[in-house]
């Protein structure tokens, strides 16, 4: 059995990246499980689920907070164990934040039934800073770049069951190698109520 570990997404970020800034402009998602790429049946699933909504989270019911289960590719995990997350968005018209964390080696959803107030409280004592969210059209886009590389979350909803779901794509340059580093996160979200 693994240790559980905890990484906060966004203090994570902080400590891999010299700085955290909006991005300019929304970036789409790239496909991350293209042939040859190591995903797993359940991350497959994710992606397609992902790529057949159009909707960026509802702004109309901030804060929301999303749980459930998320997969890692590059993580030194195996892939094909189910792990679990939580995404927290916040914000007024023109100014929106995005804060989460990962678990892992969980057996059941840390974060299931945590209302946004408790996550948030539960994520800022943890450290974690919210951090800046652009909401598009059809996607949210958080985006942590640096000269180190960059972070980047996307997030879509289902408008009728209100699920979600998130792709993390990170491009990192190791300080002990030099050498890049990709690692993925598939997650499929409900609203915790």
């Amino acid at each position: 059995m693994y240790p559980q570990r905890m990484f906060p997404l966004a203090a994570l970020a902080l400590l891999l990246l010299s700085a955290a800034t909006q991005a300019a402009e929304l970036v789409s998602p790239p496909a991350l499980c293209g042939e040859g790429e190591g995903c797993v049946p359940e991350m497959v699933r994710i992606e397609r689920e992902f790529q057949g909504l159009n909707s960026p989270p509802n702004r109309n019911v901030f804060p929301t907070a999303f749980s459930g289960e998320c997969y890692y590719l590059g993580f030194q995990t195996d892939p094909a164990v189910k792990q679990y997350g939580v995404a927290l968005l916040e914000g007024r018209e023109g100014s929106y934040t995005f804060n989460g964390q990962l678990n892992f080696f969980y057996d059941s959803n840390p974060y299931l039934g945590l209302s946004p107030e408790q996550v948030s409280a539960m994520l800022i004592k943890g450290g974690s800073k919210p951090q800046p969210v652009a909401l598009g059209e059809s996607f949210a886009e958080a985006d942590y770049p640096s000269s180190n590389g960059m972070i980047r979350y996307w997030l879509r909803q289902d408008p009728i069951d209100h699920s979600a779901r998130m792709l993390g794509l990170w491009v990192l340059t190791s300080p002990r190698t030099g050498a890049p580093t990709v690692s993925k996160v598939f997650c499929s979200f409900m609203p915790n109520r």
